[in-house]
């Protein structure tokens, strides 16, 4: 069985290293009744209904990046993160550079055998990227790139760059996570006139997902303090095999259960078809974070309900514009503080998203002109 931990939900705001920007700011708990909650987050979402314009980064490189530069990208095992990588791979042809992945499997050791294999590789890299596993995971390694003067990028982590250790840049950290998790929870406050009883499924081997179940929790709470949530952990082994029997007998057991919440969209794979087997489609409402694929084909069929729309392709691209502003000698923390292209996915704003031949979201059509205006390619 998995653990379960139901949350009272008392949770200031998050705690998590790398604190978000304004906007994730947490709203006093307890400041107003509940129609004021339910006012305060449908303001909030009033933002996010709308396509996004900008990649989120806008300063352009002091100078072309040089050629002839190879990246190594560790790549994830879910199908979010083999568009990210596919990302990856598109910045570094549009640099003129060499990309090679190696994948990092579910094996809790794959990160290492992953980055050692990029270490051995002849000639060297110039760049490794490296993403969802913290560094401490993969310290060893780190600390071999560090003297051999290969730079290492880390995305969707909640680790720090610049601390001397070898990590040259950080991107989509803990901002982008707290963010996701207060625009849904404004939308379940909203949606369910601030009556709202959670399940949120989430992964703990990926600690980047604890800034998003956090950050609901808090918001949700301080919105809606009659609301409640209770935690299901799941393993990344359990993605499609267990997890959506995980998702039944969570919401068989406790009738009040109304919302299923997901810190990764990968993590709903056979959960429609086996809550529709179990008769509870009707009572559950879909939603999460990091939205793939089929999670908008989902929303826009009308099986789940909300997502917080991930550009994963155009999220690609921010990791190696890190890369290209370290080869320059200019500081990659505009990455690390840039929050990604996101809004609120829904069955009414799902026709507006700017998705690739794939059904992907991609954040803005020219996403790939802004990146390399940034890079000063054809000038």
């Amino acid at each position: 069985m998995k653990k379960l931990l139901t949350v009272v939900l008392l949770l200031m705001a998050t705690a998590i290293t790398g604190c978000g920007t304004d906007k994730n700011a947490t709203p006093q708990a307890g400041s107003g009744s509940t129609d004021n909650g339910v006012a305060e987050a449908k303001a909030f979402l009033s933002d996010y209904l709308k396509p996004p314009t900008s990649v989120g980064v806008t300063q352009p490189l002091s100078e072309k990046p040089p050629t002839e530069q190879t990246v190594v990208g560790l790549e994830g095992p879910f199908g979010t993160s083999k568009v990210v990588a596919a990302g990856w791979k598109a910045a570094t042809e549009a640099l003129g550079w060499t990309y090679k992945g190696i994948d990092i499997g579910t094996d809790p050791e794959g990160i290492q055998k992953a980055f050692s294999s990029a270490l051995s590789l002849n000639p060297a890299p110039d760049a490794i990227i490296a993403a969802g596993s913290p560094k401490s995971s993969f310290s060893a390694q780190l600390a071999e790139a560090k003297s051999r003067g290969i730079a290492v990028i880390s995305n969707s982590t909640l680790d720090e760059a610049g601390t001397g250790d070898g990590l040259t840049a950080t991107v989509g950290g803990a901002p982008d996570s707290e963010l996701a998790g207060k625009i849904l929870a404004a939308e379940v406050v909203a949606d369910s006139d601030a009556n709202a009883h959670v399940a949120l499924f989430t992964l703990p081997a990926y600690p980047v997902l604890g800034g998003f179940t956090d950050s609901f929790q808090a918001n949700l709470s301080a919105w809606c303090p009659n609301c409640s949530v209770t935690v299901v952990e799941q393993q990344a082994t359990d993605i499609g095999t267990k997890t959506p029997s995980s998702v039944v007998s969570t919401f068989q057991a406790d009738q009040e259960l109304d919302y299923a919440v997901f810190a990764l969209g990968d993590m709903t794979i056979g959960v429609s078809p086996a809550l529709k087997a179990s008769g509870l489609a009707d009572r559950v409402k879909i939603l999460g974070q990091l939205a793939s694929a089929p999670n908008i084909a989902s929303v826009a069929a009308g099986t789940e309900y909300a997502w917080t729309a991930f550009p994963a392709p155009s999220f690609g691209w921010t990791s190696v514009d890190a890369i290209a502003r370290h080869s320059v000698g200019d500081d990659p923390k505009v990455d690390t503080d840039a929050v990604y292209a996101t809004m609120l996915l829904t069955k009414d704003s799902v026709a507006d998203l700017a998705q690739d031949t794939d059904g992907n979201f991609i954040g803005v059509v020219d996403y790939e002109d802004q990146w390399k205006k940034l890079w000063l390619i054809d000038q």
